[in-house]
């Protein structure tokens, strides 16, 4: 939309120019014709940009946002913190949201008889799991 009022504003400097300044003159009806066209485009794209503009400041608010912010938040957790309380942290956040990010940070589980014997993340660390024999 930027680049179409740009053109249109060009096309009226143009026009001003070609009424203004040119040898074969056109009528000052045509001209104020083409102007009047030109002008309420340019008022069209402008109004426009700014019901853009007013949706783009509201989606701040939309639940994409929210998510990214909360994945955000999420990632710090866990890079900041060596003891997280990972049942609690799980309660107090959605679920889709915790799934999605454990699919973005980890590749691959390993289970070995029923238990989780490694993690395999994304950036290839593996962390394998001890079990004490019973």
């Amino acid at each position: 939309m930027k680049r179409d009022k740009e053109k249109h504003e060009r096309a009226l400097k143009r026009l001003n120019d070609l009424y203004l300044y040119s040898d074969d003159a056109m009528s000052e009806k045509d001209y104020l014709l083409q102007k009047k066209n030109i002008s309420d485009k340019i008022e069209e794209i402008n109004l426009k940009l700014k019901e853009h503009h007013n949706k783009s400041s509201r989606s701040i608010y939309d639940s994409s946002f929210l998510k990214a912010a909360t994945y955000f938040v999420l990632n710090n957790e866990f890079m900041n913190k060596k003891n997280i309380n990972y049942k609690k942290l799980i309660m107090n956040t959605d679920k889709q949201l915790v799934k999605d990010f454990i699919n973005t940070v980890i590749d691959k589980i390993y289970i070995d008889e029923g238990r989780v014997s490694a993690i395999k993340f994304k950036n290839g660390i593996v962390h394998e799991f001890i079990y004490k024999s019973s």
